[in-house]
């Protein structure tokens, strides 16, 4: 009998194919869980802007009532007199419809970019989320058919 004769053919193919489908498998794993954090971030930046701009609006409101005046409007960084919340410079505390959006905000993980208070106690405020996602909402909110048409725009 001579020396065994070794096959060359399709010897470890199966190896290789597996190999491909766990990188494939794997990347759209990786791919889904990116894209899940994204739409998660969005959705955490809405809330938070929704819930400031419904907190901000009844300030404004209980402001209104009680004759209490103050600044309405306060632009990027929301810094200036009577604005306050976290890392937000002012001299009340949460006592501006701004600085109450800015103190909901912050409870979501998020920050106030601009705050816009318009007459009739309608509110406008963009938030962005402080992760690495930097994600965007913005609301707006105030009593029914009270500033149907914006004053202000969005930065």
């Amino acid at each position: 009998m001579g020396a065994p004769v070794r096959r060359v053919g399709d010897r470890g193919t199966a190896t290789v194919l597996m190999a491909g489908v766990l990188a494939v498998v794997t990347v759209t794993a990786m791919a889904a869980t990116a894209a899940t954090g994204a739409v998660g971030a969005q959705a955490r930046a809405q809330s938070a802007a929704d819930l400031g701009a419904l907190a901000a609006a009844t300030q404004a409101r209980d402001d209104a009532l009680l004759g209490v005046s103050g600044p309405g409007v306060s632009g990027p960084g929301v810094s200036g007199p009577g604005v306050s919340g976290p890392g937000v410079s002012g001299q009340r505390t949460g006592g501006t419809p701004c600085g109450r959006a800015a103190a909901v905000a912050a409870l979501h993980g998020t920050e106030v970019v601009a705050c816009v208070v318009e007459a009739h106690a309608v509110v406008t405020v963009t938030v962005r989320t402080t992760d690495a996602w930097r994600a965007r909402g913005v609301s707006r909110a105030g009593p029914a058919g009270a500033g149907s048409t914006p004053t202000a725009a969005r930065p």
